[in-house]
């Protein structure tokens, strides 16, 4: 089952408190490898005090201190301190300990002094202060350490991991000004000097600016060293035809070749192809393969979820299901809370007392989460600013959540902008809600971390719904990032766009299937209505798209469905037998089905429909 990071660091620090230390360092690894900083923290004092490690390691302590320091985390900073001062995992140095007393002290980190240190400065040590630098958000510190690393000119290789980073940051405006070219330019060199990954980066660049042809040599590039970012890219332009010839069989290749080196969004895509039968024949046991493959992330539980729910390519298992179905719950992953408890309510649970179990057990962590929040723990805050938004509880209120969306900003939390973001738009400040949004999606856009992707993928459909009456081309590329993040909403966005030519002003009813089938099948409106639409405009019906209608009639009398989305279904069924069956008096019925659901599209075709010949 897949749990918050947070989550995880919480189950370690209770197994340490009750000194179950070997189980406890476990999950704090886990943690503090998804950049969790109080799980950095509590791995430091399992280190310098050999508890459920190996053996005590003071330059390990040291090391995982330092981390959580980076991330403003207070008593890591006194750690730090107290390692300078006592001589703990590193040499002996009052004025270091001094240093970083004083950053204990203060909430914002302060600027490292590259001058004061360069005599003293190796090729490995600079590129790990920069990077870290860069890792923690202070930018304009990075991007000196980097050009320092240029000029010292130690290796064409520290050069290269110079040249890509300053790269990142010319193209996302991170302690410099925002320069599309300057950042190409700056890849350009990194992959002369022998840096792989800048190919691909240049790669996406090319292709976020709408070079596909660019972006597609680029990644062939990169594909061609075994570079599995850059293997999935190709083998989707490659399938897709973006940039390339379409060639399916080719794509697979790459797509398969990236999936063996353990790619997780080339498992997803190769999962969607088997399961859509689109550009491949359907196979269900093999898209469960590759789901089960990938289950531990929120896209690929929730996806699997529901292939144990149907029995599709494994053996039905509700408890199975069910259990996945909370997993991506916890990720916050879209329509997995609505079937986690669909089921749940179906399999005999109490859905409403589980609900305030949990509020009860958030209740009363907010005390130290508050403490923690006001030292600068950035997680802290955010898991707030989500508590206040929700309105789960009488003291939920938008200007608690935007004080506390506020304080995560300030402390670095990746999602404190996109909260900010939604709540400026929600109170009718379009322009700066906007902003807000567009530097969350710079902030984001490379991330690997999954629950991080779950968040940018909901974050591109949303800019691509605001943007479209006013910049169609823009609101189309950031639907095809969304849906490229595997976000089932922004799937049906991004196939309505195609179908209808937003953005580009030319319409693809083939590639808009195969994301409206997705989005279909994951229980979206867009899917179900444009898919029926689709259906309409290609003429003849296959047998795949005869299925597709009778997906929509199960989806419509689900009486367990969401209503909206069942009278959705209802519409676009009605459209269908209306149109393209000349079935007036079922299309009718399904109208009045719709109608009856509050569909308002369904009751005017409801009314109206005796004036049909």
């Amino acid at each position: 089952m897949i749990k918050l990071v947070s989550e995880v660091f919480r189950e370690g620090r209770e197994l340490y408190e009750k000194g179950q230390f070997a189980e406890a360092v476990k999950c704090l690894e886990r943690a503090a490898s998804q950049q969790n900083a109080r799980a950095q923290f509590y791995l430091g004092l399992c280190y310098e005090k050999g508890q459920g490690v190996p053996k005590k390691d003071l330059r390990k302590a040291a090391y995982w201190y330092r981390h959580a320091a980076e991330w403003n985390l207070p008593e890591a900073k006194e750690a730090m301190s107290r390692c300078y001062r006592e001589g703990i995992g590193v040499n002996r140095d009052v004025s270091e300990a001094i240093r970083w007393e004083e950053r204990a002290k203060d909430p914002h980190y302060r600027p490292y002094s590259w001058e004061a240190k360069e005599a003293d400065l190796d090729s490995s040590q600079l590129e790990r202060d920069a990077v870290g630098a860069c890792m923690a958000g202070r930018y304009p510190e990075a991007v000196e350490g980097f050009r320092l690393l240029m000029e010292k000119d130690f290796s064409r290789y520290s050069t290269s991991i110079a040249q890509y980073h300053l790269g990142i940051c010319y193209e996302k405006g991170e302690g410099v000004q925002q320069d599309y070219d300057e950042a190409m330019n700056m890849y350009r060199l990194a992959a002369e000097n022998g840096k792989v990954d800048a190919e691909t980066a240049a790669g996406s660049l090319c292709y976020e600016l709408g070079d596909h042809d660019g972006a597609a040599q680029w990644f062939r590039s990169a594909a061609q060293k075994d570079n599995m970012e850059a293997q999935f890219r190709l083998g989707r332009c490659l399938c897709l035809g973006e940039g390339v010839s379409r060639d399916v069989g080719e794509g697979l290749k790459w797509l398969n070749a990236a999936a063996s080196g353990g790619n997780e969004d080339a498992i997803l895509y190769l999962a969607s192809l088997y399961e859509e039968g689109e550009l491949v024949p359907r196979d269900y046991s093999r898209a469960a393969e590759c789901l089960r493959a990938v289950e531990h992330t929120p896209a690929g539980a929730f996806r699997l979820a529901r292939f144990y729910l149907e029995g599709l390519g494994v053996p039905k298992d509700e408890n199975k299901a069910l259990d996945l179905f909370r997993g991506a719950y916890m990720y916050r992953y879209p329509g997995a809370e609505e079937a986690y408890y669909q089921l749940l309510e179906k399999m005999g649970g109490d859905k409403q007392k589980e609900q305030d179990d949990g509020l009860d057990v958030f209740r009363k962590e907010i005390p130290d989460l508050i403490k923690k929040a006001n030292e600068g723990a950035a997680d802290a805050a955010y898991e707030l600013s989500i508590y206040y938004l929700s309105g789960k509880s009488e003291d939920c209120t938008q200007e608690e959540a935007r004080k506390w969306a506020e304080v995560s900003i300030r402390n670095g939390h990746p999602l404190g902008k996109f909260i900010l973001g939604e709540l400026e738009w929600m109170d009718g400040r379009h322009e700066e809600g906007i902003t807000w949004l567009k530097d969350a999606y710079e902030d984001l856009k490379d991330t690997e971390d999954p629950e991080l992707k779950v968040s940018l993928g909901e974050l591109c459909d949303d800019l691509a719904l605001i943007l479209v009456g006013t910049a169609p081309e823009e609101a189309r590329s950031y639907a095809r990032k969304g849906a490229e993040c595997d976000y089932s909403h922004a799937k049906g966005t991004y196939g309505r766009f195609l179908f209808n030519g937003i953005g580009s002003g030319r319409r693809d009813p083939d590639l808009a299937m195969i994301y409206l089938r997705e989005a279909l099948r994951e229980e979206v409106p867009e899917g179900a209505i444009y898919c029926a639409y689709a259906i309409m405009d290609k003429g003849p019906i296959p047998d795949d798209d005869a299925l597709v209608v009778n997906e929509l009639c199960t989806f419509a009398l689900d009486g367990q469905g969401d209503q909206e989305k069942r009278g959705t279904a209802c519409l676009a069924l009605g459209i269908y037998y209306m149109i393209r069956e000349k079935k007036y008096q079922t299309a009718f019925e399904w109208f009045g089905r719709g109608a009856g659901l509050g569909n308002q599209q369904s009751e005017r075709y409801y009314e109206k429909l005796d004036l049909i010949p």
